[in-house]
């Protein structure tokens, strides 16, 4: 059941209040720091939780508008997925590998009514069916039907794309089912991307996870870029099945919402949202990787795939209320020129840390209490990747 406005008001207030910080129900061991540099953890990581029971997201929707539109998705296990809406405008994924001799058939993204192959010409259609082979008379026995690309599961949800590698994972909609609703309240599957990037970083992927699942760094990281606009100290921290929300209240009334507090917000506020939504950061962890910042007029992305032990590509992403007429740019493009320049401040850190747990001086890492969030993630972790 959802949880009522009247009642995260009143577990801000106690949060604010407190000053005695018992131990959560999630444990207090420490996190294990053999888990960000050694090489079988990070195989296991990649078997049981990239191709295992998760789903991935791997862009917007709006990329794919008409019939024919594609791109393709480095999930960073090798290779790429090819994502396609078809002629029936259905969307549909495939491994980007040929049948015939593994070539990779695309890249990038644009609108195509077939796909050939550049090594040896085979065709294929929207659907993924192989349509001609060139020299076919030459494939003994060889029947069509049976070398069409490799099928990927997908599925769209508040906006994005979702792709999953394993065919049991639970349906897209029960993956996301504790936070759907409150995701509803926003809209943001109509909201367009005002910014984007994309960063590699020598660090292990859960360097990047943990630093976004908590506070507690920002008043030495962000002194003048973010500690100005929220109460920390009042921030709430919840876990779910496998995912987290944290509810982080403004320092003042519409605090983040203009870099000038007189200026006119030139974009109507969702209607749906209550009274915490429009005056709190709600900050969404979907596991394994991805990470949402929802605040009234804006929103962003967090992604962060594994390319290595010791290395991870960060996707980001900037939302707006559309459509991104030139009052609507002139707002948000500051806004999302201050977000890049906090987003440097964190990135700043992922080498450090990373040389850090590499000394092998550490064996775990103490938490508390406002890092809860790492915990629960850590433990959901665990429980994919489970024992050698």
């Amino acid at each position: 059941m959802r949880e009522s406005a009247e009642d995260l008001e009143a577990r801000i207030e106690a949060q604010r209040r407190m000053r005695d910080f018992p131990a959560r129900p999630e444990g207090s061991d420490d996190v294990p720091a053999e888990r960000y540099t050694s090489a079988a953890w990070y195989a296991r990581e990649q078997e049981r939780v990239f191709r295992g029971r998760v789903w991935l997201l791997a862009g917007r929707t709006a990329q794919l508008a008409s019939p024919g539109d594609y791109f393709t998705f480095e999930t960073g296990l090798g290779g790429s997925i090819l994502v396609v809406r078809n002629e029936s405008g259905e969307l549909r994924a495939f491994h980007n590998v040929c049948r015939h001799r593994g070539s990779e058939i695309v890249s990038g993204r644009g609108n195509a009514r077939r796909f050939r192959c550049p090594y040896h010409l085979w065709l294929y259609d929207l659907d993924g069916k192989l349509r001609a082979v060139q020299h076919e008379r030459q494939f003994a026995g060889f029947e069509k039907a049976r070398y069409g690309l490799l099928p990927v599961r997908v599925a769209t949800w508040a906006g994005w794309v979702w792709l999953t590698l394993d065919h049991e994972t639970p349906p897209l909609e029960e993956w996301v089912r504790d936070f759907a609703d409150e995701f509803a309240d926003y809209g943001i599957d109509a909201w367009q991307v005002v910014d984007e990037g994309s960063w590699t970083f020598p660090a292990n992927w859960k360097v990047i996870v943990d630093a976004f699942n908590e506070v507690y760094h920002i008043p030495q990281i962000h002194p003048q870029t973010v500690t100005p606009f929220f109460d920390l100290e009042a921030g709430l921290m919840d876990g779910y099945e496998r995912h987290t929300r944290m509810t982080l209240p403004f320092a003042f009334e519409n605090a983040v919402l203009s870099l000038e507090p007189d200026r006119r917000v030139p974009v109507e506020i969702p209607p749906a949202l209550n009274r915490v939504q429009r005056n709190a950061d709600m900050h969404y962890f979907v596991f394994p990787n991805v990470q949402f910042n929802l605040v009234p007029s804006y929103a962003t992305m967090f992604a962060a795939f594994p390319l290595g032990v010791r290395e991870t590509r960060f996707d980001y992403q900037f939302l707006g209320i559309g459509p991104l007429d030139e009052a609507r740019r002139k707002y948000y493009d500051p806004i999302a020129a201050a977000f890049r320049v906090a987003l440097d401040e964190d990135f700043a850190n992922f080498p450090r840390i990373q040389r850090g747990l590499d000394t092998g001086a550490l064996t775990g890492l103490p938490l508390n209490f406002q890092e809860v969030r790492i915990r629960h993630f850590h433990r959901v972790l665990a429980e994919h990747v489970g024992a050698a």
